[in-house]
C-alpha cells in the first residue's frame, strides 16, 4: 500500500520568501553591512530553518501516525474475517 501525500503550495508566498532570502544572503555577503544587521539576519535565517525543520518533522509524524492507525484498523478487520472463515 502506498500513502499519498498532498502538498499545498502557495506560489506567491513561496516566491516572496525566496526573494527575501536572496536579499538577506546578499546583505550577509556585503562587507558594508553592519554587525548588528548581520547578526539579526543570521538569527532570522536560523529561526526560519528551525521552523521549517519542525514543520517537516510534524508532517512526517502525522504521516507515520496515519499509516499506523490505518494498518491497526485493517489488522483488526482481517483478524475478524479470518476467524470466521476457519473451518469448524
Amino acid at each position: 500500500m502506498k500513502a499519498t501525500v498532498t502538498r499545498f503550495v502557495w506560489p506567491a508566498a513561496t516566491i516572496r520568501a525566496c526573494e527575501f532570502l536572496a536579499q538577506y544572503r546578499q546583505m550577509l555577503q556585503d562587507r558594508s553591512t553592519d554587525k548588528a544587521t548581520r547578526e539579526f539576519i543570521e538569527g532570522r535565517i536560523e529561526s526560519a530553518s528551525a521552523l521549517k525543520d519542525a514543520i517537516e518533522y510534524r508532517r512526517q509524524r502525522l504521516l507515520k501516525s496515519a499509516i499506523s492507525s490505518s494498518i491497526a484498523k485493517r489488522r483488526g478487520f482481517l483478524t475478524t474475517v479470518l476467524s470466521f472463515s476457519k473451518p469448524a
